[in-house]
């Protein structure tokens, strides 16, 4: 029998795989800021510039941007806070809590091993034995190459060199120590200990869902601890007493759900998902369900964005899902629940991200794996264990050759991260390469092209919309995006005419809206820009923009007050609009009312608007 490691033995442990996450992604680092949620979340994001009372509470009171995620708008804030926009540091935070993340799947494995074998072995499992303190090396072994695999894939990438997937790194992270603190409770179920650690398993839980709303699942996931890894019921706890125990879980769970649903109020659904035929559409969950495993297994051809399949590959994904579960099931009855145990979690938690259900525009993507995979890798760390367990008495050579087997694959995958980390170098190097893997869809070609526009290629960037609109003429986003870049030229007639086409292609796009009604009041037509404002606000009240645009207008007409009040309702949905306060200054100057108006401009100069600074220099004030 070997001897078993203390804890602090695995110190070294925990740091190699540390360092590993660094020597596999620090090329991330120098990866710039994309015009790809980054700018909506980040450094064009007026409400996170600050961190005040003020703009914490604007995050937690309402969605933003179709979405309630109001921890990672904090953490975003807090980057913000500590490097600015360098996006160098907003990088290093995604990197950091990987690593973590990495490390919390090696405990996790460390916990969950020693029940699982017992479970295996038909046993009651002993709950007393869900400790860090003396694990086995059979046990180090196996939940380091879980952790160390699962940490380096590639399609693990796009969740760290993307600033804006922060929300799934922060789900990760919180969820797996909701699940650690739940495991922990078991171990003292009855006694003083276990209402502390049922508290902080159901805080973290909340804290999961305040990060990515697609937590609501994780109630369901300790159920499935409790069926088949636990076997709770075993120990003569009643199903009544699990489920009553959930009912906190599950009335957040439902918050979260209803958060998510009114957020995402308005969205679209991508247009792979809605050309699909019936029997596609029948056919696309269990695609969805096997397109990640399918990538973990064969991580070639990543892309931000993938195409739709062909019916033939979703009748083989059916008949994989169904063999996969079916091998999951017939384990089962031989006594081992590990195996369908990690399939389901898996399963569970990839429902809300399936094509067509998730408030996203992309039916897959690799960030969708990140949580759900931690199950599947688990699985593998359990089998790695297997394999030491069997070994250990053996020669040397035979361990040995154990470890080769199962670090070749750890190298392969650190390989194949680093040669992927360049792609997210930036936008041009991003859509280069998912034209290059997906020539047919449009949206690479459009995104491409805001990349171009936004470098002031103008002519580059209308090319690439015209391609989009060529593959997808009714693609909103290019044909508004041909809008804006004919507006930078100088063209406001074409502008109009591309703007109103993406109103045509989509009724509810505010934002063409906005502009038009900005050419509209640039050309002195006032009464038409505030009808479009209007309509606007109507599609979307949740943003400031169109409430700013029409008190412009409005004040152009000297309606001061209606002009007062829409930058007030600017300034409720975006507690950061340096603009709307230093207008409102300047109306509350014409109403006669200075107190309020140095109020104002002090706001404005506080958010770092340089306009408002000179004014109040000039008049002896600071702010």
């Amino acid at each position: 029998m070997e001897s078993q490691p203390r804890l602090w033995s695995l110190i070294p442990v925990v740091l190699l795989l540390v360092a590993l996450q660094f020597l596999v992604y620090g090329a991330a680092l120098d990866s710039q800021f994309l015009k790809y949620d980054d700018d909506v979340y980040v450094y064009e994001n007026a409400n996170i510039q600050k961190l005040d009372a003020e703009s914490i509470a604007w995050m937690f009171a309402r969605p933003y941007y179709r979405s309630y995620t109001p921890l990672t708008l904090l953490s975003h804030a807090v980057d913000v806070q500590l490097w600015g926009n360098d996006p160098w540091g907003h990088h290093l935070s995604n990197l950091v809590l990987h690593s973590i993340n990495a490390v919390l799947v090696f405990l996790f494995g460390l916990m969950i091993f020693p029940v699982a074998r017992l479970a295996t072995g038909g046993e009651t499992p002993d709950t007393t034995r869900v400790s860090l303190a003396s694990p086995e090396i059979a046990d180090v072994i196996g939940a380091f190459f879980a952790a160390a695999i699962f940490s380096l894939h590639p399609v693990r990438v796009e969740s760290i060199a993307w600033v804006s997937d922060r929300k799934d790194l922060l789900l990760a992270f919180f969820t797996l120590l909701c699940c650690m603190a739940y495991m922990r409770y078991e171990t003292c179920r009855g006694t003083r200990r276990a209402v502390r650690w049922y508290l902080a398993s159901l805080l973290l839980f909340v804290l999961a869902g305040l990060s990515k709303s697609i937590a609501l699942v994780i109630p369901v996931v300790l159920i499935l601890f409790d069926a088949l890894l636990l076997r709770t019921r075993a120990r003569g706890i009643t199903w009544t007493t699990l489920v009553m125990e959930k009912v906190p879980f599950f009335i957040v769970s439902i918050a979260f759900g209803m958060l998510a649903i009114a957020a995402a109020r308005g969205s679209q659904t991508s247009y792979i998902v809605t050309d699909f035929s019936p029997a596609q559409v029948t056919l696309n969950p269990f695609y969805s369900i096997m397109f990640y495993p399918a990538k973990l297994l064969w991580p070639a051809h990543l892309t931000p964005v993938y195409g739709p399949p062909g019916t033939p590959l979703m009748i083989i994904a059916a008949v994989a899902f169904v063999v996969v579960s079916g091998i999951a099931i017939a384990y089962l009855r031989k006594g081992n629940p590990w195996f369908l145990l990690a399939w389901l979690c898996y399963i569970v938690t990839t429902l809300p991200t399936i094509g067509g259900l998730s408030a996203g525009i992309q039916p897959w993507a690799d960030r969708y794996s990140y949580l759900p995979a931690v199950s599947l890798f688990l699985l593998l760390g359990a089998g790695i264990r297997w394999l030491w367990d069997r070994f250990q008495r053996r020669s040397m050579l035979a361990r040995g050759s154990v470890a080769v087997l199962c670090a070749l694959p750890l190298v392969i995958c650190g390989g194949l991260s680093m040669r992927q980390i360049p792609v997210w170098q930036n936008g041009g190097s991003l859509w280069t390469h998912a034209i290059a893997e997906s020539p047919d869809l449009p949206m690479p070609y459009a995104n491409l092209g805001v990349a171009l526009e936004d470098n002031g290629d103008h002519n580059g960037a209308l090319d690439m919309y015209a391609k989009a609109v060529g593959l997808e003429p009714h693609y909103a986003d290019a044909l508004y995006n041909m809008g804006v870049a004919y507006e930078a030229k100088g063209l406001p007639d074409s502008a109009v005419a591309f703007y109103t086409r993406a109103i045509a292609a989509d009724t509810a796009y505010d934002d063409a809206y906005v502009n038009l009604g900005n050419l509209h009041v640039r050309a002195g037509r006032l009464d038409e820009g505030i009808r479009m404002y209007e309509q606007a606000i109507a599609i979307d009240g949740t943003k400031p923009d169109p409430y700013y645009n029409m008190g412009i207008a409005l004040y152009t007409k000297r309606d001061r007050e209606k002009a007062l009040a829409c930058f007030q309702s600017a300034i409720k949905r975006s507690a950061g609009y340096a603009d709307a306060y230093h207008n409102m200054g300047v109306v509350y100057l014409d109403l006669g009312n200075g107190a309020a108006a140095i109020e104002s401009f002090t706001r404005a100069a506080r958010l770092g608007l340089p306009e408002a600074q000179r004014l109040l220099r000039s008049k002896g004030y600071s702010w």
